[in-house]
């Protein structure tokens, strides 16, 4: 059988590609194997068999499958799936106004033109992968579907405002707060996180995580009411930055060049100005995420501020980024365990991460999540 499968794993969710040969996907496979489980086929037949045994969350044919062509493949297959949620993306040569008309049908859910770049690929993907999530959480409990719902809704307006405007409301912004601060105070924010692994809109994982992580940490540090407040919205806002940054390099599958380290390099200071533009919102939270990728040892970016020079709340945010950020699955690799992540953060520890800071935050973690 000419079907290649790669460790289909409990809680992952499967995905067949299918083409009329395997070695067209040798690109982008170890992406995707991050986070899902990949079925390969090069027949019609095979997809179809595999088709019948697993509930596929997305598939990709090419039009040129072996055996019965791409489109009569994905007839059959829509037929198939008629009552699951799955997604399916066409991959056309030429006949690019016969796949707009199989959309419209409703064969497929999008196409991609090939010859293709591993990143146009994966971009395909991951959008329709993030809108089959999203339709999922129509199907979970109130707690967590009215969280997701209207967090997604929150920032979504915040991101469409500073594209539109260069600012935001500062409504959105309290209102986003205070659904992380209440689901984190009654303990079901990780629950809820839980449900985003598959999800690639990485900047509002990224930010509601964080967000979180600080206020867990002020709590359990006995700040202030208003240094809590200062630390969520900072938790929030500091990446809003990447807005600037385009979306290729933002999810580049490889190394960037020192162009685009430079303009990854320059969203805490556009996270900084959007805060600063829009009303209603502090200072200190602008500096919070002007300052989140500040070192003591004077490595981080945009300052190279050293030691003392980089305040208090500040060090505690880059803290529980670079937490988030380890432990986050991305397109380009698996996060990393709780456990693992504070390995690597020990070695940071007096040279990178303040180390009061972090043996408190590293205490607040084993008590929660690894007791």
């Amino acid at each position: 059988m000419l079907a290649e499968i790669e460790c289909e794993t409990l809680g992952r969710k499967p995905v067949l590609l299918a083409g009329g040969d395997r070695r067209q996907f040798d690109k982008v496979r170890p992406f995707l194997k991050h986070n899902y489980d990949i079925f390969v086929a090069e027949e019609g037949w095979e997809a179809l068999d595999l088709a019948e045994k697993h509930r596929f969350f997305l598939i990709v044919v090419d039009s040129h499958v072996q055996g019965m062509g791409g489109y009569a493949l994905a007839r059959k297959l829509r037929g198939q799936l008629q009552k699951r949620r799955s997604g399916l993306i066409m991959i056309v040569r030429e006949e690019v106004t016969k796949a707009c008309a199989a959309v419209e049908e409703g064969l497929c859910d999008d196409y991609i033109l090939a010859p293709y770049d591993t990143g146009s690929f994966l971009s395909k993907f991951w959008q329709l992968s993030d809108l089959i999530t999203e339709m999922t959480w129509d199907q979970l409990p109130e707690q967590q579907r009215l969280f997701l719902k209207r967090t997604k809704d929150y920032f979504d307006g915040i991101s469409r405002n500073v594209v539109r405007e260069g600012c935001f409301e500062a409504k959105a912004v309290n209102d986003t707060k205070a659904e992380v601060i209440n689901a984190t105070l009654n303990d079901s924010i990780f629950g809820i996180l839980d449900l985003l692994w598959n999800y690639h809109q990485h900047t509002y994982v990224h930010s509601i995580r964080s967000c979180a992580l600080m206020a867990i940490m002020g709590a359990a540090m006995g700040f202030s009411k208003d240094e809590m407040s200062i630390l969520a919205e900072g938790g929030l806002l500091h990446d809003l930055g990447k807005i600037q940054i385009p979306k290729n390099i933002l999810d580049k599958p490889g190394a960037l060049n020192p162009k685009e380290v430079e303009l990854i390099r320059e969203h805490p200071l556009w996270s900084a100005r959007f805060i600063r533009d829009s009303k209603g919102l502090r200072e200190e939270a602008a500096r919070v995420a002007e300052r989140h990728h500040e070192r003591i040892d004077g490595s981080g970016y945009p300052y190279g501020l050293r030691g003392a020079e980089i305040d208090e709340l500040s060090l505690v945010t880059g803290i529980a980024d670079v937490f988030a950020a380890i432990t986050e699955s991305v397109p380009y690799r698996s996060g990393r365990s709780i456990g693992g992540a504070l390995e690597i953060m020990r070695e940071m520890r007096g040279k990178k991460l303040e180390a009061g800071l972090y043996d408190k935050f590293e205490e607040i973690m084993q008590d929660r999540f690894l007791m």
